[in-house]
């Protein structure tokens, strides 16, 4: 085999493992992106971390514009943050936060509600 043909079978390859992650990544993202957030799905997923971890006792919920949006479904940025009783982020193994980050087209009027005109606020779960 000479070695264009053994160049041009490692760019196909290549190419063809390029569009794999791509093909994973597009699927990833989707998992994450919905139309429209909730109030409910925030304070859900709060009540689904709180059972792991009895710290938690509040969360964040930070709205923010994604500057770098491809699509209607990743408008927004939306990062949930889990708190303790003295508002300080729960850790998972002292490093990196127990949170979730989302995109979203809009949200909904109960959580535009509960913002009530701020970017982030606290929620107290029961």
């Amino acid at each position: 085999m000479n070695i264009q043909k053994i160049i041009e079978e490692r760019l196909e390859k290549s190419e063809m493992l390029d569009r794999l992650l791509d093909k994973e990544v597009d699927l990833h993202i989707q998992k994450k992106c919905l139309n429209v957030l909730r109030l409910e799905q925030c304070v859900n997923w709060g009540k689904l971390v709180q059972k792991q971890n009895p710290e938690i006792s509040r969360i964040i919920i930070d709205v923010q514009e994604n500057e770098q949006a491809v699509g209607s479904k990743d408008m927004l940025k939306i990062i949930i943050a889990a708190l303790d009783d003295a508002n300080k982020p729960i850790r998972k193994r002292g490093e990196e936060a127990v949170a979730v980050v989302l995109f979203a087209g809009t949200i909904d009027k109960e959580l535009i509600d509960f913002l009530d005109g701020a970017d982030k606020k606290i929620y107290q779960l029961l």
